[in-house]
């Protein structure tokens, strides 16, 4: 989260808030995919056959288009080891050239296996190993491949290392298991089944993708260009972008989240700390609120009528009206309030703050201050059980993702989620949390009744943002 805020100051000290000189600003955004495609491989859980043999991939080439028809890509995991064996992990990513290949050639290196004297030195017979498989990259469209390891050695053979590879096209994930994570860095919405806990498919997005808001029912996804301020919508059924929605230049459109049905969009607009309201059938704005500066994020109250912004550098909290699009109250917060929660009842609203080891309560609808909670310093994220109303808070720098019962304010212990969240998601339909892992990009699954960890994939660099069917936003 702070690599967000000091991006988003750097953008306005050195182009004074112009949306187009952001865009070229920005280093370490790759710009848009032009001609060329976007590529995500991934090594899919292994076998019980292989799962003792461990081995370094020094580098992958794609085989195909090109003079020489080779074209490398990064290799992504260094060393396949035991750690992670029992679930999908990203080997692989890089932009391609338009046009078909044949398939992969991977650069291995040292490999040993498990055996119950101990680990053994493998014989690698050849540091290129061929993965055949056709599959074609589009202009402009991302796309993901699962590489599925056969076998480690030849038959009969107890001492070569000689992998065998299958390259498939994950199948079309039914719309009500998924779940997108944006990549900000990657220009890219990915997709997961969250039942799976693994990654199907990706869309290629404009600059600087950040929140995003789901539309089930018509199946669209409505996302937040950060480096573009504008809307970019997604036919989630193709990946097709259908004609996006335009805001002020200097905007900075980072959250956002869908009212009245899907017909209207608030988007929180970081760098000119407003908040718009976007009609989505007309594609143009309807109204515009003075917020907090530099507005984090927001959240709705269950029947969506009001929203609360969370202004970071002016320390307040707003009340938005969302009928009569109009700012309706405010309160003093603790330093730098990130984002906050409501409790079942819409009763009471929880803030989280990276310049404060408090949380603040307030009760609604009045916003009136309700007391303080030691949480340490670095919250980064809350959600509230909808079921239980017990409290989950997040800390940027430690993988304890904190439980606290919501009316003694006592803490009820801890579950370890893999490293610090920024971002928390309630999946009702199976009682887990889905946690954004922006240092190790990924997304973390918790199952709240057994109280642990039950999933772990990676995604895109600099992920923002999680949306899945059914979360309250």
């Amino acid at each position: 989260m702070i690599r967000h805020r000091r991006a988003a100051l750097a953008l306005l000290l050195a182009v004074g808030g112009s949306g187009c000189s952001a865009v070229r600003a920005r280093s370490t955004n790759p710009g848009p995919l032009g001609a060329d495609g976007e590529l995500y491989v991934y090594l899919q859980p292994l076998a019980r056959e292989v799962e003792n043999v461990t081995f370094g991939l020094a580098g992958v080439d794609a085989l195909g288009p090109g003079e020489d028809g080779v074209q490398p890509i990064r290799a992504v995991l260094s060393e396949v080891d035991r750690e992670g064996h029992g679930r999908q992990r990203l080997l692989a990513q890089g932009r391609l050239a338009a046009g078909t290949y044949s398939g992969f050639r991977l650069h291995v290196g040292r490999a040993r296996i498990e055996t119950p004297d101990g680990p053994s030195d493998l014989l690698v017979r050849s540091e290129a190993v061929q993965v055949t498989g056709s599959f074609t990259v589009l202009p402009g469209r991302a796309q993901v491949l699962w590489l599925i390891m056969r076998e480690a050695q030849p038959p009969g053979d107890e001492v070569a290392f000689a992998p065998r590879f299958s390259l498939v096209a994950p199948e079309a994930t039914h719309p009500q298991r998924l779940g997108y994570c944006a990549s900000a860095a990657d220009n890219a919405l990915i997709a997961f089944d969250r039942y799976e806990r693994q990654v199907t498919a990706a869309i290629a997005t404009g600059m600087g993708p950040a929140g995003v808001a789901m539309d089930e029912s018509a199946n669209l996804a409505y996302v937040a260009l950060s480096l573009e301020d504008r809307i970019e919508v997604l036919d989630l059924t193709n990946g097709q972008v259908r004609e996006p929605i335009r805001l002020r230049p200097g905007d900075g459109p980072y959250d956002v989240a869908l009212v009245d049905g899907g017909r209207t969009l608030l988007t929180v607009n970081r760098r000119s700390s407003t908040v718009s309201f976007l009609d989505t059938s007309a594609r143009v704005e309807i109204g515009r609120v003075a917020v907090g500066e530099e507005p984090w994020s927001l959240r709705l109250d269950p029947p969506r009528h009001r929203a609360y912004v969370f202004g970071r550098r002016s320390n307040t909290v707003t009340t938005l009206d969302v009928t009569r699009r109009a700012a309706v109250g405010s309160a003093t917060t603790e330093p730098e309030p990130l984002r906050g929660d409501l409790d079942r009842s819409g009763s009471r609203l929880f803030v989280v703050h990276a310049g404060s080891a408090y949380l603040s309560i307030y009760t609604l609808p009045e916003l009136t201050p309700a007391g303080r909670l030691f949480v340490g310093l670095g919250a980064s994220a809350i959600l509230v059980d909808p079921r239980t109303d017990l409290l989950y808070v997040a800390q940027s720098g430690s993988p304890v993702l904190a439980i606290y019962d919501p009316f003694s304010l006592v803490p009820l212990g801890g579950v370890d989620v893999g490293g610090g969240a920024s971002f928390l998601a309630f999946d009702a339909m199976q009682n887990l949390v889905f946690a954004l892992l922006p240092e190790r990009r990924a997304v973390s699954v918790i199952d709240l009744t057994a109280q642990r960890q039950v999933g772990l994939f990676e995604v895109g660099g600099e992920p923002y943002d999680l949306a899945i069917v059914g979360e309250r936003r």
